[in-house]
């Protein structure tokens, strides 16, 4: 997808065109484009770099000047025919822009605009009477980024744009690194980055600013919809399986004559593929779907854990006859990937255990021609949701027939659903709780002591607030966007279906009993998919860990890493951060193969925040 940055200033004309030019050449370092473009008029400027993605992008050409708006942006919607059809206008071509399409939409519906749209965008208007800008971030996917100092506003969706002004400090803040460090939840303000005064606009929400007046709004407010009610549960799911082939299929929007894939062995990446296949073929496309398989040895078998995903996976690609790539990821270093994540981020990653695959998996998808990637990241929060196994609220309501026959339909029979159903749930937030927080624990073995002594540990993370907070839609704005930014870098947009907002929004608003039912969870997905997927992607036995091989890169390709490590070492912000000495004590471990007694994964966000933190 394109690249947009823009400001607004008191200064002078010659300041905005210059403060342009100097952000123009920053996003040049860092992203693919076929084109750029800018616009200035007085004290306010647009600039652009257009990555040509879908058919349409062939004529887009932004920031766009319509009178009195100017707008500038990254579009790639799923929803064209409907904004089409809501026009109401014969006029209007259908092979119309992005761009143009929502200038158009902007001028007749204004803020309304917003909750029309759907799909993966992000945008900025001026308007040129009331000097007003309005810059706005979609539901699902993306990050806009925005700063304030005393004579300027800087706007931009690659941060990389507004740390290179000069009245632009790069200060940590350190308080938000440090909770994204332990939490993968952040409780800090969702607005808030890794560097201090540097802004983000969370998800469904938009910023106003006029004047010395800024404002950041929320436009998507999904908990004020009402619950779905259907007459019975066939009637949830055939409503469900027509909403989810018709969204991915609107999804598939691409110039290019291949479509990648990352295909893993879970439910989620395998139902959007195929739900996708009517439309990639009905527009003579090809398919390569691509599955991350351990290069070295990994963990002996485990009852628990799919160490190698790519048997599952090929199951699915040979029922379709569909080309599979094997991502061996044999000269790919896990840390190029951790600091090349670094560097483009305004937070450290907190899974960036999966970086060098999802990577590799994105450089290849490019290479094969591909200039979109589809795949089911968000599911786990949509469409396979697990749903609340609790059936104490419908005891409480006296549903008591619907009870006993959950009951009995439980895997295992009766005495499983009372242990499933009934038992467990009451222990789950407990037990819940005491894992987080001994996880949240384990990781601040790598702080200083002043910083573990300041820590107020989360202790809400228990599973059934998780599933209160999910129902309630409060997890808008919470996770960073990692691998859809990474992508772009690569020059290959991630296309994910899952988090579409219609798609949330129906996830959403399904009662509980719906969701886990007869026995089963994910039954939506399950049921959609029932005759498209086989069992064993439907009904996995162990679950898939695409990074099993990380001990061993870890391991083996620290030579290469060295260098790096001791100067981030002697870096005085880590030294205030981290306890070096402990840091050190495990990477030793990991060079001679030791266990080092805690989650690898906290060691690859050790080293994340490390190589965000040498940037101060």
């Amino acid at each position: 997808m394109s690249t947009f940055y823009g400001l607004m200033t008191i200064s002078s004309h010659e300041y905005a065109k210059l403060a342009l030019e100097k952000m123009f050449k920053e996003s040049t370092k860092h992203w693919k484009f076929q084109e750029a473009s800018s616009w200035v008029k007085g004290q306010v400027g647009f600039g652009q770099l257009l990555r040509r993605v879908t058919p349409e992008d062939e004529r887009e050409a932004l920031p766009f000047f319509s009178p009195p708006y100017v707008i500038c942006g990254s579009f790639y919607l799923s929803n064209r025919d409907a904004l089409i059809d809501t026009l109401n206008d014969r006029r209007i071509d259908p092979q119309i822009t992005d761009g143009q399409l929502v200038m158009l939409l902007w001028h007749r519906f204004k803020m309304e605009t917003l909750n029309l749209l759907d799909g993966i965008w992000a945008f900025a208007v001026y308007d040129c009477e009331d000097n007003s800008l309005i810059i706005a971030q979609c539901a699902s996917k993306g990050v806009t980024y925005y700063a304030r100092t005393d004579n300027n506003f800087y706007f931009s969706t690659s941060v990389q744009e507004i740390l290179c002004q000069a009245d632009i400090s790069r200060e940590p803040n350190l308080d938000y690194l440090i909770e994204g460090f332990i939490n993968s939840q952040r409780q800090a303000k969702p607005d808030e980055t890794g560097f201090k005064g540097i802004f983000q606009i969370p998800k469904g929400h938009y910023l106003y600013i006029q004047g010395y007046a800024l404002e950041v709004r929320r436009w998507w407010q999904p908990e004020r919809l009402s619950p779905l009610i259907y007459r019975n549960a066939e009637e949830y799911d055939d409503a469900f399986k027509d909403l989810f082939f018709k969204q991915v299929s609107t999804a598939v929007r691409t110039s290019s004559s291949k479509v990648a894939s990352h295909l893993s062995s879970g439910i989620d990446s395998s139902a959007v593929l195929v739900a996708a296949l009517t439309e990639i073929s009905s527009q003579k496309k090809k398919v390569i779907s691509y599955t991350h398989t351990p290069n070295f040895r990994t963990p002996e078998e485990s009852p628990k854990i799919q160490y190698d995903e790519w048997p599952i996976a090929s199951t699915v690609a040979e029922m379709y006859q569909i080309r599979h790539e094997k991502v061996l990821c044999t000269d790919v270093s896990i840390y190029d990937a951790i600091l090349l994540d670094a560097s483009l981020h305004a937070s450290p990653a907190f899974g960036s255990n999966n970086l060098y695959w999802l990577h590799e998996i994105n450089r290849l998808a490019t290479a094969n021609g591909a200039n979109i990637c589809l795949t089911g990241q968000a599911g786990n929060s949509s469409i396979s949701y697990t749903g609340n196994p609790s059936l104490w609220p419908l005891v409480k309501q006296a549903n008591l027939s619907f009870v006993f026959r959950e009951l009995y339909s439980e895997r295992g029979g009766l005495i499983a659903g009372l242990e499933n159903r009934l038992l467990k749930p009451i222990f789950n937030n407990l037990r819940y709780t005491k894992l987080n927080s001994q996880y949240q624990r384990s990781a601040t073995k790598f702080l200083t002591k002043e910083w573990r002594d300041s820590i107020r540990f989360n202790k809400y993370l228990g599973n059934q607030e998780l599933l209160r907070q999910f129902r309630a839609f409060e997890h808008i704005g919470l996770v960073r966007p990692g691998n859809m930014v990474n992508s772009e870098y690569f020059g290959i947009t991630i296309v994910d279906p899952t988090s579409l907002k219609a798609i949330m929004e129906f996830c959403g608003r399904i009662p509980e009993h719906i969701v886990w039912r007869h026995g089963e969870q994910r039954s939506m997905i399950r049921n959609a998919m029932r005759k498209h997927l086989p069992n064993s992607v439907l009904y996995p036995t162990k679950k898939g860990k695409q990074s099993a091989d990380l001990a061993h890169r870890l391991s083996k390709q620290f030579f290469t890493f060295e260098a790096t490590f001791e100067c981030y070492i002697q870096n005085p912000v880590v030294q205030e951060v981290l306890d070096v000495e402990a840091v050190v004590s495990c990477i030793k471990k990991i060079k001679s193969g030791q266990n080092v007694g805690i989650s690898l994964s906290q060691i690859t966000r050790c080293l994340s925040l490390m190589a965000f933190l040498t940037q101060f």
